[in-house]
């Protein structure tokens, strides 16, 4: 399939699913942050799903933790050799350095499914394993000369199909091996290209504002519901309720004025409301979330009384009370989509946050009734 064709297919929904064999990693040089592999999560944005075999990671894992190990020999030796040559304690400050580079195969593979948000598709069921004994004994595709060596595409390729007639979805499979090819034209469910740097490119075709919003309204929500948003919609929040500041309501007989007015949100009582995509305009998102939250608010009261007498105010005391009350805002957030239409992330995270804003209503906080502290040298309740 050509660049058109694979575009087509995204967009009418032939092919909605794409995977990868352990050759094309190795295409890659075995570079799961290769330029190539970094861009996988554009398929997520162009409404494809990355599904993986179980038997391709482990052998992406076998082969990158070879890789790390000869590295770390290399390293070794080469620090050997120099250690006579330099100072005890440059050889000691590069054999720190060394040591500190991060070489775990495990957590490699394993950031990358986080990263793509990879299906991985483990092999279930008899009928996958009668099906590859089958396919074993009567020599057919995955299984060419070396019939022992195929068993991992054999597994692989069987539990794909099966993952794919599951779903009713044809799935794309990026391989330059032979087997896979053999095996994908004589079925229905799989199509083999072996070029994953074309198969990116027509995904990113592909991506359209409908697609990159879907995204954005569900990276809020997961945001919102792992709680990584509440400090910003605190501080954003806070901040906006003290520029505003409330208008106070109470009940006394006495004549009042309130000062020192302070304002404090209860972050435990924060609660979102909904969520609304404003706008995708280019490489900006904006997201209202309706919030609301209790405010507590404490104020000084200076109580006076009229004296008819001297026709003036007569100063009875004051007093420092506390109340609270519920508010409702709405919160703005500016996410940056750079990386997210680029294919470079399939998430969008707090950090992709370039500005935050809240609008807060006038709102009123009600003391209810309020009386001066007692003071013995004061003869209002007389």
């Amino acid at each position: 399939m050509d660049k058109n064709q694979l575009e087509e297919a995204f967009q009418n929904g032939t092919i909605r699913a794409v995977t990868i064999d352990t050759n094309i990693f190795h295409r890659q040089q075995q570079n799961l942050e290769s330029e190539a592999m970094s861009l996988i999560p554009q398929l997520g944005v162009a409404n494809l799903r990355f599904i993986i075999s179980d038997v391709v990671l482990r052998e992406i894992h076998k082969h990158l933790d070879k890789k790390y190990t000869e590295a770390t020999q290399e390293d070794s030796k080469a620090l050997s050799r120099i250690a006579g040559l330099v100072s005890p304690r440059l050889s000691e400050a590069l054999t720190k350095e060394v040591a500190a580079r991060p070489r775990d195969a495990q957590a490699d593979v394993g950031a990358f499914v986080e990263r793509t948000g990879a299906i991985v598709i483990k092999p279930t069921g008899e009928d996958t394993l009668q099906s590859m004994l089958d396919r074993y004994f009567k020599g057919e595709p995955p299984f060419g000369e070396k019939k022992k060596t195929e068993f991992p595409d054999a597994i692989a390729l069987l539990s794909i199909e099966q993952w794919a007639k599951t779903e009713n979805a044809k799935v794309l499979c990026i391989s330059n091996d032979g087997d896979w090819k053999s095996y994908c034209d004589t079925n229905d469910q799989l199509i083999c290209v072996d070029d994953l740097e074309l198969v990116l490119s027509a995904a990113s075709a592909c991506i359209t504002d409908e697609s990159v919003s879907r995204l954005v309204e569900s990276a809020v929500q997961k945001l919102i519901a792992s709680g990584d948003l509440v400090d910003k919609i605190r501080h954003v929040f806070q901040d906006q309720i003290e520029r505003r500041s409330p208008t106070i309501e109470a009940d006394s007989h006495l004549s009042f004025e309130e000062e020192d007015v302070e304002v404090a949100i209860d972050g435990d009582s924060l609660q979102v409301h909904s969520t609304d995509l404003l706008s995708v305009k280019d490489e900006t998102a904006v997201v209202r979330l309706r919030v609301e939250a209790s405010v507590n608010c404490s104020a000084t009261f200076q109580f006076s009384v009229y004296d008819s007498i001297d026709k003036d105010y007569v100063g009875l005391g004051g007093s420092r009370l506390e109340t609270s009350e519920q508010v409702e805002a709405d919160i703005f957030f500016h996410f940056d989509l750079e990386e997210l239409r680029s294919g470079k992330k399939l998430q969008l995270s707090e950090d992709d946050i370039v500005e935050a804003s809240a609008k807060v209503d006038s709102y009123i906080v009600d003391f209810g009734p309020i009386l001066p502290d007692d003071d013995d040298d004061n003869d209002w309740r007389e």
